[in-house]
């Protein structure tokens, strides 16, 4: 995973690391989050798949309109 990539995706992981919920995917991005202060971290390939699916299920789980209906 490129750094332009990884930086796109961090604030997502973010955020998803301070739901309260247990879910498997708020502990995985903790985990992310955490590593990812250390400036010579990179994800392994396995993460960086996991992470573009999260991030990807994400998206498409979103709920909003950017068309305001009356």
């Amino acid at each position: 995973m490129q750094s332009l990539e990884l930086a796109r995706l961090l604030p997502h992981f973010r955020e998803l690391a301070r739901q309260s919920s247990g879910q498997w995917s708020t502990g995985f991005a903790r985990g992310i989050v955490r590593s990812a202060k250390d400036p010579r971290w990179s994800p392994s390939e396995r993460q960086a798949d996991i992470m573009r699916r999260l991030f990807f299920e994400r998206q498409q789980d979103c709920d909003f309109s950017l068309i305001e209906e009356d």
